[in-house]
């Protein structure tokens, strides 16, 4: 298997990883107090549905980095999601932990 484009591999990883990561990211500068978050019902709401959004940019991240690693076989296609869908979901807890925590109210 030859790799058929390097920047749809990198757009695909960053569409998969975009939602979970910037939710770590953001749970660190809440707990460092580098920026200021102020919990309403409205702003709590959206978070949430950005949060759900992952599970339709995951699985879109991971076909577009398929695709353009040149996946072909059915058993590659397999294998693919069987690695990348618990490695995103790990990354997703992590990240909603993170943010979840310094929003003080952890799981």
């Amino acid at each position: 298997m030859s790799v058929k484009s390097w920047r749809g591999l990198a757009i695909g990883a960053l569409i998969a990883v975009i939602v979970p990561a910037s939710f770590g990211i953001f749970g660190l500068l809440l707990q460092a107090g580098v920026i200021q978050f102020e919990r309403d019902e409205y702003t709590m709401e959206r978070l949430t549905t950005i949060a759900l959004t992952e599970a339709f940019l995951g699985p879109i991240g991971i076909v577009v980095a398929g695709r353009s690693a040149g996946l072909r076989h059915p058993l590659g296609w397999l294998g693919l999601f069987i690695v990348a869908v618990p490695l995103l979901a790990v990354l997703w807890f992590l990240g909603a932990a993170t943010l979840s925590g310094a929003l003080g109210s952890p799981f």
